[in-house]
């Protein structure tokens, strides 16, 4: 019996074993109703009623770049440089010129879509060269 018992032991000590568990991680909490219908509501405020997700991804990421490039004038002028991106006659198409609350948002529209699409008139071009680069090879 002694053999036998020993012979177990030896066929136990050779099997994997599995380590113990580790306690289960907590989960951030799922998107709540109230968060997705929070973010429906910003989405829909950003790019209107734009029915394609891709045409609207497209749209964010404009604005945003937009956004990016006033800051970076922002950040030179606070350094004691001068402006790269909106200068002269593009001032008028800063970011910033599209907050304040005395311009509507009909304006707004009208001052982005101009910043951001080149003029077919033969005067200076109304987006800045970088900006104008960059999607210009963009198909659309």
């Amino acid at each position: 019996m002694a053999e036998g018992t020993q012979a177990r032991i030896r066929r136990f000590a050779q099997t994997d074993v599995a380590p113990p568990r580790a306690a289960p991680q907590k989960r951030p909490p799922a998107l709540t109703s109230e968060t997705k219908r929070r973010l429906d509501a910003c989405r829909d405020l950003l790019v209107g009623k734009l029915p394609l997700p891709t045409d609207q991804v497209e749209l964010i990421t404009l604005a945003l770049i937009y956004k990016f490039m006033d800051d970076l004038d922002e950040e030179s002028v606070a350094m004691g440089g001068k402006r790269s991106f909106f200068t002269g006659p593009l001032a008028q198409y800063r970011w910033r010129a599209l907050l304040p609350q005395t311009v509507s948002g009909d304006q707004r529209v009208a001052l982005f879509s101009e910043g951001v699409e080149p003029s077919a008139t033969p005067r200076p071009a109304r987006t800045c060269p970088s900006f104008s680069a960059t999607f210009s090879a963009t198909p659309s």
